[in-house]
């Protein structure tokens, strides 16, 4: 019996290690707030054909930045409770926040529509929760927006 082998090209090892750095620019940052960019934005059906946004923000400055970090938006989840739409509420927040009128969403196909926050800059806001079926696991994403607010700039007057 013969034993085989697999030996990596330097192309292949130089795909391998850029692909292992992209991966690194996963890793969800620590909580926090983070001035973001929208990168990636689609609307699509999971396995059980609910609907939600996908929504890949992208940190634009500090420490982190150039890490990315996806959130899913069920927009026809409801509070188990009491029965109100809470998924579709948090995506009209992130549309609002992203600086788009809300009301361009109403009877609109969201398949079409999401694409458009691309490109919008934002606050993310990144927090850490506990998983409700394993206490010893914990998550870390994105929270809740907020829409982006330039620092002023600082004026100085010379009166000399």
């Amino acid at each position: 019996m013969t034993q085989q082998t697999y030996s990596l090209t330097p192309s292949d090892f130089a795909a391998a290690v850029k692909a292992a750095e992209e991966q690194k620019n996963f890793t969800p940052p620590p909580p926090g707030e983070y001035v973001a960019v929208i990168k990636d934005a689609k609307f699509a059906f999971d396995q059980k054909n609910q609907p939600y946004a996908f929504i890949l923000f992208r940190i634009e400055e500090g420490q982190y930045e150039g890490r990315s970090i996806g959130r899913r938006y069920y927009v026809a989840t409801k509070n188990p409770e009491t029965g109100a739409p809470i998924g579709i509420g948090q995506f009209f927040g992130l549309w609002s926040d992203a600086g788009l009128s809300t009301d361009s969403l109403q009877g609109a196909d969201l398949v079409k529509e999401t694409p458009k926050l691309v490109g919008c800059k934002l606050t993310i806001v990144i927090k850490s929760r506990k998983d409700k079926n394993d206490p010893d696991k914990t998550y870390t994403d994105v929270n809740h927006t907020k829409p982006f607010v330039a620092e002023p700039a600082s004026a100085s007057v010379d009166f000399a």
